[in-house]
């Protein structure tokens, strides 16, 4: 029974476990004293709140009177232990006193072999959202590194730790469990079914059923599931059924049905689907207990996280430090898969530091294909917690068998080496995650103040194409926006003859919009040669032939250098605008009808030709260069002498045409893409429009003066309804990935009147004026220039990573 009339001593105060009690004991006023072999962060905080504690451990710690309680990671031969007995005080576990504080209240347990820290800390936010001022126990510091409380209320929220057999002191009113692994079989006998069967009668004391939830979704659990009580998972079997999951960044949104009824697009403020899982049963556990659908959702979506859980480190701007507790294999692949879909395509650096000998021994086959969404693999040595090594288990036999595999690369470092090593090899736009339960985290006190390097970028723009002006505006505003902290940027220049200038800043400085003819050098030569070599990667901002038709992408390819936007492949193919319908057609998607030929067709057989479009067609029609874009090539004609005169003129320009018949009343309707095709690395803009008022926007109309367009850009509701919206961004999306989009991607369609979406054409490197729709489509969206140009970068630093890594062209 607790009294205020006690002292109550931790041996170990400062353990995660022990500080959380010692906070809650501290709260209802009782006298608490500690000590641990260092004073770290939790016993500053108890000292600061009242608790007197001592570095190391002493017989004198322990007053007479005390009560001494410690943990299972208390050796019975410690000091302050042995002078317990001495003094016959009383001894009490750690679960004994948090049963004892649990008595009479609703005890709200959480217990699984992993997430519990997660789920009980989600949990204690939405009962403090809600008001209800719980006490809680958590085995992990929230942003105000405080991880137990003396609430003013009957529920006490707290885990059931399994890890050390304590799981059979409880009694709790309702309970969520969370998955069974092969993890802490030590305390049974090293039999999984002794642990289930734990797990089993922890759910069956439950004394208020419709309050527990059990992962329906874990195979072993399912063993040993309850007589009553609410499966959770993504599985159509369960209770509680999770659907719709995605990730935006470090948002996870997630719907899920429950009882009859269905909540939709919940924002959770934690990315990956074992956290969708915790979420998902703690709102199942919330409304349980009457509280408000609007107050469970305002928790999750401001959930403030937990340290140690996906936490993110002070660091340079230019990379991201994190840091998380797992360490167990299945832990490790949840986390890492987390922060794959939060990141994108950036480079992953996964630090592991295993854990104790023997779970590195029961795991040892485990851990080669948990790592196959990171990047760059660094193991270092394990951390002991005291026990003694074991032959064959190391670090460097996990590293041997990973890189027996073809994923990836793994590296062992030996922990004091590991910071200089990390400084050597991180690069901007890098992600490091360190994962383990020892001393690895400490690495971040050293990487706080690291800068990594500028990237030097070679920014090219002009060309030999007719675009050659758009190239120029487009490139002034990437420069302008390529971050001098982040980047040093070299200017290339492409005159109209294909001639190469280095240093060319003052053009994009400059008011004329033409590269100058004349001072140019072919980019053999050895001075273009030798910048071009200085270069880390490329920034391609070129419009048309010879920049955006996988040409100018297939030389960075011999330099072996990174680049950013389309590959080869793609850019290759949507240059070929006749192509690209044609794969998008054969996928099923509407195109828009067109007749095309070639110019010795057109010489040979003009009369048939004529024939077939005005059987076909009606005026009036677009004659359309194949090759060009920005409504360079394009002629509205309105009678055959008007279709004859425009097919000359694209003639002039390019040797393939296309007629398409004007769609009546259409809209043109624009969709920018980012990243790459798969998901979830691929982000597509609402739609952008640009009224015409009926007529063709010729380019002088598009882009103005100085890249300034004379037309305003219309969305949203004026394009049509939200369902009509929504289909031409899953449209547009799916084009992207039949089409294999890479980079960047201005998907174009027409939307008739009837709300149809016909497939027009693909810009790969679409324009990035100040009056283009491809930047103005993302800053609807929150995106700005500066944060396009980094997500380019970024991508085309991890596509050249992966390809040389995996040894693959593109």
């Amino acid at each position: 029974m607790i009294s205020n009339e006690k002292v109550y001593h931790f041996i170990g105060i400062g353990g995660i476990g022990m500080s959380a009690l010692a906070h809650i004991l501290l709260d209802k006023k009782m006298k608490v004293t500690g000590s641990d072999v260092s004073l770290g962060a939790n016993v500053k905080n108890l000292v600061r709140k009242g608790g007197q504690c001592w570095q190391g451990h002493s017989k004198d710690n322990v007053s007479d009177g005390a009560v001494v309680v410690y943990s299972s990671g208390i050796p019975g031969s410690n000091v302050e232990y042995l002078e317990a007995l001495n003094k016959k005080l009383p001894l009490i576990h750690r679960s004994e006193l948090l049963a004892s504080l649990m008595e009479g209240t609703d005890s709200i347990l959480v217990s699984g072999s992993h997430g519990k820290t997660t789920t009980s800390s989600l949990i204690a936010a939405i009962f403090t959202q809600a008001g209800k001022d719980p006490s809680f126990a958590i085995g992990g510091n929230n942003h105000n590194m405080i991880n137990g409380k003396a609430g003013n209320s009957r529920y006490f929220i707290a885990e059931a730790d399994e890890s050390d057999g304590s799981l059979k002191s409880y009694k709790p009113h309702s309970a969520i469990v969370t998955n069974l692994d092969y993890e802490h079989l030590v305390n049974y006998d090293h039999d999984i079914n002794n642990l289930g069967r734990a797990f089993y009668s922890f759910m069956e004391k439950v004394s208020d059923k419709t309050k527990l939830f059990y992962n329906g979704d874990c195979p072993l659990l399912c063993q040993f599931k309850p007589s009553e009580g609410f499966s959770f998972g993504f599985s159509l079997s369960n209770n509680l059924i999770v659907s719709d999951y995605k990730c935006s960044s470090w948002t996870s949104i997630f719907s899920f049905s429950f009882l009859g009824k269905s909540y939709e697009d919940i924002a959770l403020a934690l990315p990956g689907k074992h956290n969708v899982l915790n979420a998902a049963a703690a709102f199942g556990l919330a409304l349980s207990y009457g509280i408000e659908e609007n107050v469970i959702r305002e928790a999750l979506k401001n959930f403030s996280g937990v340290k140690k859980r996906l936490e993110k480190k002070p660091s340079s701007e230019k990379i991201l430090l994190l840091d998380d507790y797992a360490h167990h294999p299945r832990e490790i692949s949840c986390s890492i898969s987390a922060v794959r879909e939060a990141i994108g395509e950036r480079r992953l650096v996964a630090v592991c530091q295993p854990h104790r000998f023997s779970r590195v021994a029961d795991c040892k086959d485990a851990y080669e294909k948990v790592f196959d969404e990171a990047d760059v693999i660094i193991f270092t040595d394990i951390y002991s917690a005291g026990e003694d090594p074991i032959p064959g288990i190391s670090s460097e036999n996990i590293v041997r068998k990973i890189n027996e595999r073809f994923f990836n690369k793994a590296f062992y470092v030996p922990r004091p080496e590991l910071v200089d090593f990390l400084k050597n090899i991180l690069q901007v736009h890098d992600v490091c995650l360190t994962m383990g339960a020892g001393d690895v985290s400490l690495i971040h006190d050293d990487l706080a103040s690291f800068d990594v390097s500028k990237l030097k970028i070679g920014l090219i723009f002009g060309g030999k194409s007719l675009e050659h002006q758009i190239s120029t505006l487009s490139a002034r505003n990437v420069y302008s926006n390529l971050d001098p902290s982040w980047y040093e940027v070299t200017a290339f220049a492409i005159d109209r003859e294909g001639n190469w200038i280095f240093g060319a800043e003052d053009v994009l400085e400059g008011e004329d919009i033409d590269v100058p003819l004349g001072k140019g050098e072919s980019p053999l030569s050895s001075s273009v040669a030798s910048q071009l070599s200085k270069c880390d990667m490329f920034f391609p901002v070129l419009h048309g032939l010879n920049g955006e038709d996988g040409s100018l992408q297939g030389f960075f390819e011999v330099l072996g250098k990174p680049y950013a936007g389309p590959n080869i492949i793609f850019s290759s193919l949507c240059i070929d605008k006749l192509l690209t319908k044609q794969v998008v057609a054969s996928a099923g998607i509407p195109i828009v009808p067109y007749k095309d030929f070639s110019q010795f067709q057109w010489i040979r057989e003009k009369d048939r030709i004529l024939e077939e479009i005005t059987a076909y067609f009606s005026f009036p029609m677009f004659v359309k260069a194949v090759h060009l874009g920005s409504s360079l090539g394009i002629y509205e004609v309105n009678n055959t002498d008007e279709l004859c005169a425009g097919v000359h003129q694209v003639f002039s320009l390019d040797t393939r045409v296309s007629v398409e018949e004007k769609v009546a009343g259409a809209k043109e309707v624009e969709f920018a893409c980012l990243g790459g095709s798969e998901e979830p690395f691929c982000s597509v803009a609402r739609a952008i429009s640009r009224n015409s008022r009926g007529r063709f926007i010729d380019y002088n109309s598009k882009y103005g003066l100085n890249g300034v367009s004379s037309f305003e850009s219309i969305c949203d509701s004026q394009i049509g309804s939200q369902d009509v919206l929504c289909e031409g961004k899953s449209l547009a999306k799916a084009v992207y990935k039949i089409l294999g989009g890479v980079g960047c991607c201005r998907i174009d369609f027409f939307l008739t009147d009837d709300g149809e979406y016909l497939f027009s054409e693909a810009n790969t490197i679409p324009g990035m004026t100040l009056a283009s729709t491809f930047p103005k489509a993302f800053a609807r969206e929150g995106m700005d220039m500066k944060t396009i140009c980094h997500k380019l970068v970024s991508e085309g630093l991890y596509r050249c990573q992966i390809r040389r890594v995996k040894g693959i062209y593109n």
